[in-house]
């Protein structure tokens, strides 16, 4: 119950500190290797930490022990489509908007925010894959989502990312 409760803490800092929740969920699933829910928060660890590779492994041993639960489908979906939007440049288009950030410069309204800078260091080569293996599977694993459950706060991120994945194709 000691470890439960630990974990539970540690994934509080997933944002702040992702490395040290990696460590964690690495500890954890190392330990209990069946944990699908460690293996999840792992990748979901990874992502943060722009680890793509790592976060793909680790999300689809989730989906492997745990079928049925749509969050590790959504985040693999979210992997596969900040890849594609890499590969289009789309973040590469916001460099003008991180430097004026950076200049302390006050953006003007309607420009998108700066994603955080793990999303850089996710795209189809630390994928080992090509665009359009990245695509379908971000398009597969939200349709999975959506196969899976009515829950809102499942199928928005899912449907977000099934548009976003064509907004990145008319790029």
């Amino acid at each position: 119950m000691r470890e439960l409760s630990k974990l539970i803490s540690a994934w509080d800092e997933v944002e702040s500190h992702p490395e040290r929740v990696s460590k964690a969920m690495e500890r954890a699933v190392s330990k209990y290797p069946d944990f699908a829910a460690g293996w999840g928060h792992l990748g979901l660890a990874y992502m943060q930490s722009g680890r793509a590779g790592d976060a793909e492994k680790a999300l689809l041993e989730a989906v492997r022990l745990e079928p049925q639960s749509p969050g590790w489908y959504l985040a693999l979906s979210t992997l596969y489509k900040l890849a594609v939007a890499n590969a289009k440049g789309l973040t590469g288009r916001l460099e003008p908007v991180k430097r004026m950030a950076e200049a302390g410069m006050e953006l003007p309204k309607g420009y998108p925010d700066m994603p955080p800078d793990y999303v850089t260091r996710i795209t189809i080569d630390a994928l080992d894959c090509d665009y359009e293996h990245a695509r379908r599977m971000a398009e597969r694993y939200a349709k999975d989502v959506l196969n899976l459950t009515k829950e809102k706060n499942f199928t928005r991120p899912a449907v977000d990312n099934l548009l976003d994945i064509q907004m990145a194709d008319g790029a």
